[in-house]
């Protein structure tokens, strides 16, 4: 864990907290989407880092479980698919589209980390794909904290009608989501409001590493 390697590498006991993303809850995300709803709403997203085949038959099956469309967070094509004309198509979605795909969705499908995070905040049942390439450890860690790891699968096979339909504990979910984004900010007032902190922040913009090393005392 990152823990262990903090101790074994840096010599510091290091506390874990949630990803900050975490500390804000859905009301707050809302406040940067525009008014009103996506024209995809009620349906499938798909938010996925890494296509393959077997992630895309996986939101085939939970589409044809739920008997909706789908739809994507991503661009339509990668840039050595398209002419210059054609650039629009490899645009991402703005912050707020792409916040306001996780609120308006019925259901979503990720190998993504995040894409799991803001699944959690939004209330959106969701099958997480494992994506050892991006740090499996931290979708265990994560769904863990929720009691959630059963939405973590690793092939079609996992997804079955039973787990697509499964209702998740939401208002245990958004419990336990405050309890941990106040156990964060107590850590980071503590952090800044140590004797060093300011001096080491400062130090930290001219040279990171003796930055790091001041705020570690």
């Amino acid at each position: 864990s990152a823990q262990a390697l903090c101790r074994e590498h840096l010599g510091v006991d290091a506390e874990w907290v949630v990803d900050p993303t975490l500390l804000l809850a859905a009301a707050d995300y809302e406040k940067l989407m525009p008014t009103g709803t996506s024209r995809h709403k009620g349906k499938i997203l798909t938010y996925v880092l890494d296509p393959a085949e077997d992630k895309q038959a996986i939101a085939g099956k939970v589409a044809a479980v739920l008997k909706t469309d789908l739809f994507s967070a991503k661009p339509q094509k990668a840039l050595t698919e398209v002419t210059a004309s054609q650039l629009q198509q490899c645009q991402y979605p703005g912050v707020d589209e792409w916040l306001q795909g996780f609120r308006d969705a019925s259901f979503v499908v990720t190998d993504s980390f995040h894409g799991c995070i803001f699944s959690i905040i939004f209330n959106r049942p969701f099958v997480a794909i494992g994506n050892a390439k991006r740090g499996l450890s931290r979708f265990h860690s994560l769904l863990k904290i929720f009691g959630l790891e059963d939405r973590l699968v690793s092939a079609p096979e996992q997804v079955t009608p039973e787990l697509i339909t499964l209702a998740i504990d939401w208002n245990s979910v958004n419990r336990i989501r405050q309890m941990k984004a106040q156990e964060a900010q107590a850590f980071l007032v503590r952090s800044l409001h140590r004797p060093l902190a300011h001096e080491a922040l400062k130090l930290g913009q001219q040279d990171p590493e003796k930055g790091a090393d001041l705020f570690l005392r």
